[in-house]
C-alpha cells in the first residue's frame, strides 16, 4: 500500500498532523509520500492507493484535481476554516486514517465535472473532437470541478 499525504503547508496544524501521520504509517510498514497541496506538479496519482488531504476545502479541491479520474479514495481532514468537504476529526489524524484503512469509515462518492468552453465563431467539429480527447488543463479552456460548477460573468468567474 502507498498513501499520498497532501497538506496545506501554510497551516501549522496540518504540518504537525503530516509529521504525526508519517510516523504512524512508517511504524505500520506503509509506504507514503508527503507533499504540499500547492505543489503537486510531480505527483503521479495512479501509484497511490489512498490520499489523505490535511487542510480545508481548498486542499481537498486541489487534491481531487490531482486524482482526477483515477478513482483513488481521498480522506479529507479539516485544518481549515469551512470544512464542507472535509471531516472534523476530534480523535486525531492517526485514528481517522486507521479507521479508513480498516474499512470503518463511511464512503461518499462525489462527481467530477469537466467543463470545456466553446467560444463564439469557433469550429464546432474541432471543439467536439477536443472534448472527446483526454483532459488537458494546459489548453486554458478545459476545467476540472468537484461536485459543481458555476457560470458567472466578469473577472470573478474561474
Amino acid at each position: 500500500m502507498h498513501i499520498l499525504i497532501a497538506r496545506n503547508s501554510s497551516n501549522a496544524q496540518a504540518n504537525e498532523a503530516d509529521l504525526i501521520l508519517g510516523a504512524y504509517l512508517q511504524s505500520q510498514g506503509i509506504d507514503y509520500t508527503s507533499v504540499d497541496s500547492l505543489d503537486q506538479t510531480e505527483v503521479k496519482a495512479s501509484i497511490y492507493d489512498m490520499v489523505v488531504a490535511l487542510g480545508g476545502d481548498g486542499t481537498i479541491l486541489r487534491t481531487a484535481h490531482l486524482v482526477g479520474e483515477e478513482e483513488i479514495p481521498i480522506l479529507g481532514i479539516n485544518y481549515g476554516h469551512l470544512g464542507f468537504l472535509t471531516n472534523n476529526e476530534t480523535e486525531g489524524v492517526v485514528a481517522a486514517v486507521a479507521a479508513a484503512l480498516a474499512g470503518e469509515t463511511i464512503k461518499e462518492e462525489r462527481s467530477n465535472l469537466r467543463i470545456d468552453v466553446l467560444l463564439e465563431n469557433e469550429d464546432e467539429e474541432a471543439f467536439d473532437l477536443s472534448c472527446n480527447a483526454a483532459f488537458d488543463p494546459s489548453k486554458g479552456r478545459s476545467f476540472f470541478a468537484l461536485n459543481e460548477a458555476a457560470i458567472t460573468r466578469g473577472s470573478a468567474g474561474k
